[in-house]
């Protein structure tokens, strides 16, 4: 039957600050780490059994047949596969008590857009490895959350969110790559949580279906320059060559935007680009946009609070959240 150690962890929620639909392509994105955090915890049990908190909050037995999950109650949702696809990766050993609280990614039940099931996918995989022992637990955890968004996605938010801090990660047909970077001194940051949130599945496919046309042509190339120059930029903590490469970035995703039908800046963002420039800040979506968090970026602090108190009036939420560094630790209970 094999044994098993009572194990927690408390993984971070994310911001794709750069290279957003590029890294699908195998351009690099910049990805930060925020002080929203997905709970979870593995300990021995007398049967299978899991406790989930958040938009869905279910308690559910279950048990593993043949390699797939069984649920006790016979219910069926997009959680469940989830945490399915998981349990699968990691099988647990003998009995286990799962649970894992991810309510601090939403509010009254609107996805913040923070990267929540990348966070469930590394929280829960973290701890049914650490709990029965298994081995390549990020890899497979990235593996199991791809399968479950359908074979959609960069993977960027999982490294990211595993890793902790700041990371550079480029995905391409032969190699995943991430390192860690540091946050550039002198760059002030202010997450804005838009009117919405967005589906990032729905976009990409749209981005998807819109590339395979447009492969190669000038504004695919010119995306992947800009991110790689906020990359550069950013590694070398050029503060005004990553504003200005970020604004580029920008203004070419706007212009895919009005090609692909990806609505990148709904949900309140296309509001907000004309206050940015009016203030001088650089202002972007953040991930697949159409709601969800955008970003206001600056070298100045007073041109920050300057378009802090318009996004304000305006009505936009502008939440007390910071960036975190501290990377996810496996812990004993």
């Amino acid at each position: 039957m094999g044994s098993l150690r009572p194990v927690a962890i408390r993984v971070p929620g994310k911001l794709l600050i750069s290279g957003e639909y590029a890294v699908l392509g195998g351009a690099p994105a910049i990805v930060t780490c925020v002080d929203r955090y997905c709970d979870a915890s593995a300990v021995p049990a007398d049967e299978y059994v899991v406790t989930v908190t958040g938009p869905e909050s279910f308690t559910d037995g279950y048990r593993m047949i043949e390699g797939r999950v069984e649920w006790a109650s016979g219910a069926t949702s997009r959680a469940r596969d989830m945490l399915g696809a998981l349990l699968c990766a990691f099988p647990p050993v003998a009995p286990l008590a799962l649970t894992i609280d991810s309510s601090a990614f939403y509010a009254a039940d609107r996805k913040l857009g923070l990267g929540s099931s990348a966070a469930v996918a590394v929280a829960t995989g973290t701890v049914l490895a650490g709990a029965s022992g298994h081995a390549d637990a990020l890899h497979r955890i990235e593996a199991a959350h791809h399968a479950f968004q359908g074979g959609l996605g960069s993977g960027a938010d999982v490294y990211a969110i595993a890793l902790g801090g700041c990371v550079q990660f480029e995905r391409t047909s032969d190699a995943v790559k991430y390192r860690a970077v540091r946050w550039p001194e002198g760059l002030h940051a202010l997450p804005v949580s838009a009117a919405n949130a967005a589906s990032t599945i729905d976009r990409v496919t749209r981005f998807q279906h819109w590339l395979d046309d447009a492969r190669g042509t000038q504004p695919v190339d010119t995306l992947a320059a800009d991110a790689a120059q906020v990359a550069t930029a950013w590694r070398s903590g050029d503060v005004n060559g990553v504003l200005s490469a970020l604004s580029a970035f920008t203004t070419t995703m706007l212009q895919i935007d009005s090609l692909a039908g990806l609505d990148y800046t709904d949900g309140g963002h296309a509001q907000l680009l004309p206050v940015a420039e009016q203030c001088g800040v650089v202002y972007k979506p953040c991930g697949a946009g159409g709601g969800d968090f955008g970003v206001a970026l600056s070298a100045s602090a007073s041109a920050l609070d300057a378009f802090a108190a318009e996004a304000g009036k305006l009505g936009f939420d502008l939440p007390d959240m910071g960036l975190t560094n501290n990377a996810p630790t496996l812990r004993s209970v």
